[in-house]
């Protein structure tokens, strides 16, 4: 069975084409960004404030992480 796809990671894609470019786009791996995805689609907080800002403010650190914001 398929892990069905945490809607901010729909739009992640959406702003980012690929996973692959969000990774470039962040300084990580693709197996990094494919392992939040695995872990519920937590992203660690180091990363929150960069996304706000490439998305220019399209996917807020509050969408990202509503446990810390």
């Amino acid at each position: 069975m398929a892990k069905e796809k945490p809607e901010l990671f729909l739009q992640l894609k959406s702003e980012f084409k690929t996973y692959e470019n969000l990774a470039k786009s962040l300084g990580v791996t693709y197996k990094a960004v494919y392992a939040w995805f695995m872990r519920g689609g937590k992203i660690p907080a180091k990363h929150v404030k960069r996304i706000e800002e490439l998305t220019e403010g399209r996917i807020t650190r509050e969408q990202i992480r509503p446990d810390l914001y």
